[in-house]
């Protein structure tokens, strides 16, 4: 029988054959992975650019963007848990985004975490997830401390949580504070070079309390993010009360204790957290006046600490 009237491969062909389908594979994947990165990181830039919108808009109807807590170490607090367990900036923001609706669940005349605010810290707004992390659920069951962990939070300037000195460095004003909403025009170092927003991660357990990091919609501190180290910083998180287990923190340094031995008010003030993604190379942040850029992970430390200060007079140089 002659060639010309074979009809099947040889071993050797289909093994060129796969080999060949092989190759296409493995160069085909990167190329799917980098374009469904792009798709992500678009999207939550997407989402940050609406939060930023929002509070702009809040800014326009209220005179001042959201306090960035209702309560303080300093408020009589008669609510369930302490001061850090009332409202944040996240309630405030319901009008902004397109979620009225949620909004007028809120019962600002006790904490949040009073059980008459358990449907509204138990609604799911997706605005809030990066689509390479996502929205947590946090002791869903409980009427009293059922929240959601999510990823974009707000600017607490250059040092940490109670916006005192850290470390030597002196806290130099930040676009979002306790108690009192903050004017634009009172950010002297200009809203094109102050940061308003950014990411971080949020763990991952669903089988209790977590720890601050990432519990973003009270006044724990996990609703922050400050520039006293740069975004992805190998430099762990400092957090109150409660450190998150290894493996909820999924790749990232393990926090340690802000102040352990101190009262849970103390430890909270001396919190720090830092802006961190999912995204590999770099945070998404929104500024002041509402753009919003890719941050790398190489950005040099003092140029993100300047620009997360609001009065802080720091000369801003594109060679930094």
């Amino acid at each position: 029988m002659g060639m010309a009237n074979r009809k099947a491969f040889t071993l050797i062909e289909l093994l060129v054959v796969i080999a060949i389908i092989a190759v296409l594979i493995g160069l085909l994947i990167p190329a799917v992975q980098g374009v469904l990165e792009a798709a992500a990181r678009s999207q939550c830039s997407a989402n940050i650019n609406q939060l930023a919108l929002g509070m702009i808009a809040h800014h326009d109807a209220k005179g001042t963007l959201p306090h960035g807590t209702k309560s303080w170490v300093d408020t009589t607090y008669t609510g369930p848990g302490g001061w850090y367990d009332d409202h944040g900036w996240y309630s405030s923001m319901g009008p902004y985004i397109g979620q009225e609706g949620w909004y007028h669940t809120i019962d600002f005349s006790v904490s949040f975490s009073d059980a008459r605010n358990y449907a509204a810290r138990q609604t799911l707004i997706q605005v809030f997830a990066c689509p390479k992390d996502g929205l947590r659920l946090d002791e869903w069951s409980s009427s009293t401390w059922a929240r959601v962990r999510f990823n974009y939070v707000v600017n607490w300037a250059n040092t940490n949580y109670g916006q005192t000195s850290q470390a030597g460095v002196p806290f130099l004003g930040a676009p979002f504070k306790p108690k009192f909403g903050v004017k634009l025009d009172q950010i002297r170092d200009g809203t094109s070079t102050t940061l308003m927003m950014s990411e971080i991660i949020t763990t991952n357990t669903t089988s209790g309390w977590d720890g601050p990091l990432s519990d973003s919609s009270t006044s724990l501190g996990g609703q922050t993010f400050n520039g006293f180290y740069p975004p992805n910083s190998p430099n762990p998180d400092m957090v109150a009360r409660q450190l998150p287990t290894a493996a909820s923190v999924d790749g990232f340094p393990m926090p340690v204790r802000a102040g352990a031995g101190q009262s849970a008010s103390a430890e909270t003030l001396l919190q720090v957290f830092v802006a961190r993604s999912r995204h590999g190379t770099g945070v998404n942040a929104a500024m002041c006046d509402r753009s919003v850029r890719y941050v790398s992970n190489g950005i040099n430390p003092a140029l993100w600490r300047a620009l997360s200060t609001a009065n802080g007079g720091e000369r801003i140089s594109d060679d930094q």
